[in-house]
């Protein structure tokens, strides 16, 4: 199969970059529609078509931060996730719930409805898209008893409302799953924990290759 560069565009040394739909549903729309570049200082977002053109101001996105994650939500808007705080971008424009004093975000994961974030300290703060205002909605909170280095939220299975739930890695080389099932008795509570031999994998171990992409 012969491939073909329909555009190219130079850019610095990169620190992560995803991909981005216009719809959470790959039936829908089987082709990304924009590229998010993180960089150490700054956020990219490049449109994919017959040209590459840089549209993250055009979007609402914050551009003078790292992301540390970005999806499509299911009702057609975009959340980003910097170091400072959550965006939720509608329609032009941007609702932000920024983190408490100066705390940072150390780490996130997020589906079409749903987003897990980790504070500095092991906080684990949980947001879910309400279906009935599409507003990202702050919900419970729980603290480790080690700093987060890493979480995944799991994907939305067809005909469900949510992933039930979340895989934690902490600095103490434990890796918790925690329940993402609504209620009070449920959501957030461990479900089983898990004590590797080796550490649990972290950005500052992740390869880089030779032009300074992140591989994860």
């Amino acid at each position: 199969m012969n491939c073909q560069s329909a555009a190219a565009k130079k850019e610095p040394e990169i620190d992560g970059d995803q991909t981005n739909r216009d719809s959470p549903s790959q039936q829908q729309q089987p082709l990304s529609k924009y590229i998010v570049v993180s960089f150490a200082d700054a956020t990219l977002v490049l449109s994919v078509g017959d040209t590459v053109e840089e549209v993250g101001q055009k979007l609402v996105f914050l551009t003078n931060a790292p992301t540390l994650a970005c999806t499509a939500l299911r009702d057609g808007s975009c959340c980003q996730i910097h170091p400072i705080g959550v965006r939720h971008i509608q329609t032009g424009q941007a609702m932000e719930w920024h983190v408490p004093g100066l705390n940072k975000i150390e780490c996130a994961s997020a589906n079409e409805m749903q987003v897990v974030i980790a504070l500095a300290g092991g906080e684990v703060i949980y947001f879910e898209l309400d279906r009935l205002n599409d507003k990202l909605t702050e919900g419970p909170k729980r603290r480790m008893k080690a700093d987060v280095c890493c979480l995944d939220v799991g994907v939305v299975e067809t005909g469900r409302a949510r992933s039930l739930f979340c895989a934690v890695g902490c600095r103490d080389s434990t890796v918790l799953i925690i329940s993402l099932e609504p209620g009070p008795d449920k959501i957030l509570k461990s479900l089983g924990l898990t004590e590797p031999s080796s550490p649990v994998p972290t950005a500052s171990n992740c390869s880089r290759s030779p032009t300074g992409a992140t591989s994860y």
